[in-house]
């Protein structure tokens, strides 16, 4: 519940700084306030409200550290304006302030995820451009420390940490996603992001431009230009070339959230100089567009937020309830027990028992050295057989097969469905293998098929006890 509610203020704060920064951007309270509107309007925006990822967080800092970079600007102006030499010294003070400000927040976004340097370079870009045309000589040097210095020293510590605890200053994340350059990942990234402007209408609006007859004239391009709005394109396209990098993502437009702000404010902007009546259609269309998306399918991998609920607390898949159950059986020096999931993040949350993440997000051995086993974002590596053997699991769960408890267990369905993740050989390999099928139940009406691989004492105890029930021996 803390999460949720923490999620909901940030994603507000996220807002009020939103229609802060559009203010600065677009000089004009009706512009920002169309502009909040139709990102509080958006409906994959207001889902990672109640995400339970950083998602939003990185949101709320990006936005805050470009609305810093926007009052920096506003100051470095004020300085090089005549003024009587105690305003100005207030002016200096309160823009070292507010460097060291944007310092912290730009350090905070990228230890919360690190791909949010694409957003913030732009920034400090424009930061820095600001910074030397206000000062002279030393100051200039100082202030640039002061902006880079909490950056560089966060940064540091992160690579430090991800060398001792992945062996490399790079997380598992990058060999899962980013070490590799195909013409299948463009295509999936650029099918992702065709899927999110066609569903939220910015396709529809588009096409409405392009018919429009008019045009924008070179004193709206300077006062663009003089605005600081090609910076925060930049903070828009570099992302974008990183989603069709890496083949965009499998949950709801997750990679979006951190530039909607940016990216509405810009809309407003280009929309208002090039054709009102096209903004005020927006202005309508839009939410209305969005509303329609909480039912709208998703389509190649991409899941619903209300999908990737489901995958928690549906009782027909309840992967909390797998993971809370485990940690009934086995209470006791959960270290003695490993399990072998695809899904690595509620059920070994909730098991608290040593777990080998079959995709390699977590796993250093799979994201480097894992078979390759398809092109979705997040799911291209999976184990070989050796590997998962070596690594002593005990119960090899996979992709949870759940099923109602007086449902008939159906040995071909069960078994191949740890085909997709190992691949042709290492399934063959599995199959050849003797091992149990063993069936846990969750609760009074569904169960958990999983096959028992390497022998334990606590698992023997397990099915002794009638915790666990022997549903085929293989």
């Amino acid at each position: 519940m803390f999460i949720k509610i923490f999620g909901i203020v940030l994603g507000l704060c996220t807002v009020a700084i939103s229609y802060r920064l559009g203010f600065k951007v677009l000089r004009s309270r009706y512009k920002a306030f169309i502009a909040t509107f139709l990102l509080s309007t958006n409906y994959s925006f207001i889902a990672y409200f109640t995400g339970g990822l950083e998602t939003q967080l990185v949101a709320m800092l990006v936005t805050c550290s470009w609305l810093l970079a926007y009052e920096i600007k506003q100051n470095s102006l004020n300085l090089c304006s005549k003024s009587k030499f105690f305003n100005s010294s207030i002016n200096m003070k309160r823009n070292d302030l507010l460097i060291l400000f944007l310092s912290i927040t730009s350090a905070l976004a990228f230890l919360a995820r690190l791909d949010s340097i694409l957003i913030l370079a732009p920034c400090a870009t424009f930061t820095c451009h600001n910074i030397l045309s206000a000062n002279r000589g030393c100051k200039r040097l100082s202030k640039i420390l002061i902006l880079f210095i909490i950056p560089i020293l966060a940064s540091s510590f992160y690579f430090a940490f991800t060398y001792l605890y992945y062996g490399s200053i790079l997380p598992n994340t990058f060999y899962i996603k980013g070490d590799s350059f195909n013409i299948e990942n463009i295509k999936l990234g650029i099918i992702y992001i065709a899927q999110f402007l066609a569903l939220y209408g910015i396709v529809q609006v588009t096409v409405l431009t392009a018919f429009s007859k008019k045009k924008i004239s070179m004193n709206d391009v300077k006062s663009m230009r003089s605005s600081g709005s090609f910076f925060l394109l930049g903070s828009i396209l570099l992302p974008i070339l990183y989603i069709i990098k890496v083949g965009g993502d499998f949950m709801e437009f997750r990679f979006f959230i951190p530039i909607l702000p940016i990216f509405f404010i810009l809309l407003v902007d280009f929309l208002s100089r090039y054709d009102r009546a096209i903004l005020q259609t927006s202005l309508i269309a839009l939410p209305v567009i969005s509303i329609f998306n909480i039912a709208a399918p998703r389509y190649n991998g991409v899941e619903k937020i209300s999908q990737l609920d489901g995958h928690i607390h549906n009782p027909n898949e309840n992967w909390a309830g797998i993971g809370k159950r485990l940690s009934q059986i086995f209470p006791v020096d959960p270290e003695k027990v490993t399990i072998g999931v695809t899904p690595a993040g509620a059920i070994p949350f909730y098991s608290k028992l040593k777990t080998i993440d079959l995709l390699g997000l977590n796993d250093t051995h799979i994201a480097r050295n894992g078979i390759k086993i398809g092109s979705r974002p997040g799911h291209t590596k999976g184990p070989s057989y050796e590997y998962i053997s070596n690594s002593g699991v005990n119960l090899l769960i996979g992709h949870p097969q759940v099923r109602k408890r007086y449902q008939r267990f159906d040995k071909n369905s069960f078994l191949n469905s740890f085909k997709w993740f190992l691949g042709s050989d290492n399934f063959e390999k599995l199959i050849s293998t003797k091992f149990l099928v063993l069936s846990m139940p969750i609760d009074d009406e569904y169960c958990v098929d999983v096959i028992y691989l390497n022998a334990s004492n606590a698992v023997d105890e397990a099915i002794k006890d009638g915790e666990l029930l022997i549903a085929m021996q293989n």
